[in-house]
């Protein structure tokens, strides 16, 4: 098994500007939509797949109404053939909390972490239907 950090390669290129050159650059999707297609290619793919689904209390403010620490990663995906993997989802401009870097931390020596971007869906369905 791998296990590391890891992105697409050369997502530090070609990074795309909310509103700008539209024509050519389209807006990125929400973290929302981009999670939906990753789940959508990860079943597709005879994933597992484990969401901590948040609310939204009354003050506003989001929760996860589960135990333990905070930044723990969006999904969890698991294949019978293909491992496990935990991915952080992030919009281009998204950048991890230090909850987030903290498990990042914890998880990268021993399991296959991903933090994913929309940028990175090319690499994402090679990576979940195993042409990686």
């Amino acid at each position: 098994m791998s296990a590391g950090t890891a992105t697409a390669p050369n997502t530090a290129r070609g990074r795309v500007m909310v509103g700008h050159d539209a024509k050519n650059n389209p807006p990125q999707p929400s973290e929302k939509i981009f999670q939906a297609q990753v789940i959508q290619i990860a079943r597709m793919n005879g994933w597992k797949v484990f969401h901590p689904a948040t609310m939204r209390g009354h003050d506003g403010s989001y929760r996860t109404p589960l135990t333990g620490d905070k930044g723990f990663p969006d999904l969890v995906l698991a294949h019978p053939t293909r491992g496990c993997i935990l991915a952080e989802l992030k919009t281009d401009k998204g950048r991890l909390s230090a909850e987030q870097k903290s498990w990042a931390t914890a998880l990268q020596k021993w399991v296959n972490y991903y933090v994913w971007r929309p940028a990175d869906l090319d690499y994402i369905a090679r990576r979940l239907g195993g042409h990686q």
